[in-house]
């Protein structure tokens, strides 16, 4: 079987629906600028195009984020969750310091036992490096479909 040819066959996305206005989080951040704190505001709303944010919600975290989008893009991709050979997670907000996110996302979607997890830590990139994993095990004929996650919630305190 040839292992040349890699490829995404389904994807998911789950985007919490709590909200906070982006002025709300740069008048806080930046309220020392005094005067130009109004000229900020402006670059946001019309630089950036940006209104609000979501955040997740009291009962959301990293895990439950990325369960979601696990299950869709399981069903997307038309796979049964038994097929996948490895799942890796990359975030920098795990919510438990024992455990690891890609472990409980495939217990909860219902991936096999004899499935490979690891946990990727690193701001902005994590994802990715799980997708480079997954690329790679899938060209060594190790496994046939891979789940490369990555979620993340916000540190700040409510």
């Amino acid at each position: 079987m040839s292992h040349s040819r890699v490829g995404i066959v389904g994807y998911g996305v789950y985007i919490p629906r709590e909200r906070i206005e982006t002025a709300t989080i740069v008048r806080e951040r930046e309220k020392k600028r005094g005067k130009e704190l109004e000229k900020v505001l402006e670059k946001v709303r019309h630089g950036l195009l940006l209104r609000e944010k979501s955040v997740a919600g009291l009962t959301e975290d990293t895990i439950t984020i990325a369960t979601e989008a696990a299950e869709n893009a399981v069903r997307m991709a038309g796979i049964s969750p038994n097929e996948i050979g490895s799942v890796t997670a990359g975030s920098e907000s795990k919510p438990y310091a024992v455990g690891t996110i890609a472990r409980h996302v495939a217990s909860f979607i219902g991936v096999g036992e004899n499935t490979f997890i690891a946990d990727l830590e690193g701001a902005c990139n994590s994802g990715m490096q799980g997708v480079g994993f997954i690329d790679s095990e899938i060209r060594s004929g190790r496994i046939k479909y891979g789940l490369a996650i990555g979620s993340d919630v916000a540190q700040a305190k409510r």
